[in-house]
Formats: structure tokens, C-alpha cells, sequence
């Protein structure tokens, strides 16, 4: 049961800004606002245990797993706060995004072209190499879902293979992109500036209109749902 059970999240670290996403992980709370920030908070007593923000640009939508929080911006731009893997100041049990400049790393990626807007954002574990939260997928206003490797520095793996497993609702979709599907090449990052952070190393281009959302679960599969009135399993 519900009842009574409807508190409110609020604090004074939120002064205004409507919630435009929200996501949970563990017994975490993220919130994107539209006055550019994400907001971390404990789902148990309702308080804000940190504010994410990197500038100005109005928030889309809102990704989290125990190691990472994603946020998509409306240029089309995505951001990535990762856990670094455990040593000094990395505390093991804390949320994603609330580590200090030791067990954080933060960095951009530009998921979709000028113009374009990421709806939906979902974290997906490598079952092959059993790496937690490797891969970011990105739906944008294109229809395009974009599959990007968030843990390259995790050793090499091939790019996770899709198959378009149902439709569970099919409209006037051209047959010629409904088994759409892109290997990027990994090579083509430029990783002469350090680390590379991120890889989009698959393309799934099935959607003719807009990606809104984007859901997951463990068992390998996810599912997209479009504004052209299709829902789509992949495994």
C-alpha cells in the first residue's frame, strides 16, 4: 500500500526549476531540472545529498545505474558522471555522482547531430565481459538509437549485437529501416588528448520518428517506443 506514504522532496538546495526526468537507482532518487541540474537525492529520509550542473543548457532526460548518472541536454550533447574504479577516496556503497574529485569522472558525450535531441537514455551491462553499466544508449528525435561504450578502458569486446526480436505495434514504418543496424568503428575515436571516455561502437537506425523512451532489463533485452507509434524489443 501507498498510503500515507506521499512525501514530498523537497529542500532548500531546490530553490526553483520544475523536474523534467527522473531516475532511480538503489535507494537513490536523480532528478534533471530545468534550470540545468541533476539532483541526487536519498529516497529514505528525502534529502538532497549533491547538485550535478556543467552550465546553462536545458536538460531532456535522465539515466542512472550504481556507477554512473547520465543527463542529455536539448543541443543534443550527453553527460556522463562515472565512478572511478576503487582507491583512495572511492566510498564503495555511495550513490553515483556523489563522489569527490578522487572517484569521479565526468565527461561529454555529443550523441546526436546539431539539431537533434536526446529523448531517452538507458544503461545496459556487458554480459560477456561482465562489466556493469558499459554501455550508454541514447535515443534521439531521429529515431536513432545510438550504443555507446562508457568503459573502454574495461578491455576490448565486440559490439553488442541487437536483434529487432518484435514489434509490438506497427505502423506505416518503411521496411528498409527496420533492420537498420551500424557497427561504428572503434578506431576512430581520437584518443591522442589521453583516455577516451566513450566509443559508440552500434548504431540501430529502425524508428521513423522520435525515440521517447527507452527501458531496460537484466535479462538482456531492452525495449524502445517511438512517436511513430511502434514499440520494439531488442536482445
Amino acid at each position: 500500500s501507498f498510503g500515507g506514504r506521499g512525501s514530498s522532496c523537497s529542500s532548500e538546495v531546490d530553490p526553483a526549476g520544475g523536474i523534467v526526468a527522473m531516475a532511480t537507482s538503489d535507494a537513490s532518487l536523480y532528478s534533471a531540472s530545468d534550470d540545468a541540474t541533476v539532483r541526487i537525492w536519498n529516497i529514505m529520509n528525502q534529502t538532497c545529498l549533491k547538485v550535478l550542473s556543467i552550465g546553462s543548457t536545458p536538460l531532456t532526460t535522465i539515466a542512472a545505474s550504481p556507477l554512473m548518472v547520465a543527463a542529455a541536454y536539448v543541443d543534443g550533447s550527453v553527460h556522463v558522471w562515472r565512478k572511478n574504479k576503487a582507491g583512495p577516496g572511492t566510498a564503495k556503497d555511495d550513490p553515483a555522482g556523489t563522489g569527490g574529485a578522487a572517484s569521479m569522472r565526468s565527461f561529454d558525450i555529443a550523441a546526436s547531430d546539431s539539431g537533434r535531441t536526446v529523448r531517452a537514455l538507458l544503461f545496459i551491462d556487458d554480459l560477456e565481459t561482465d562489466t556493469p553499466s558499459r554501455y550508454v544508449l541514447t535515443g534521439a528525435t531521429d529515431g536513432v538509437i545510438k550504443v555507446w561504450d562508457v568503459c573502454p578502458d574495461s578491455g576490448h569486446q565486440a559490439a553488442p549485437s541487437f536483434s529487432d526480436a518484435e514489434q509490438h505495434v506497427d505502423a506505416d514504418v518503411d521496411a528498409s529501416r527496420s533492420s537498420a543496424s551500424t557497427t561504428a568503428d572503434a578506431n576512430d575515436a581520437d584518443s591522442s588528448n589521453g583516455p577516451v571516455d566513450a566509443v559508440l561502437v552500434r548504431i540501430l537506425d529502425v524508428h521513423a520518428q522520435s525515440v521517447n523512451g527507452l527501458v531496460g532489463s537484466g535479462s538482456g533485452f531492452f525495449v524502445s517506443a517511438s512517436s511513430d507509434g511502434t514499440a520494439r524489443v531488442w536482445e
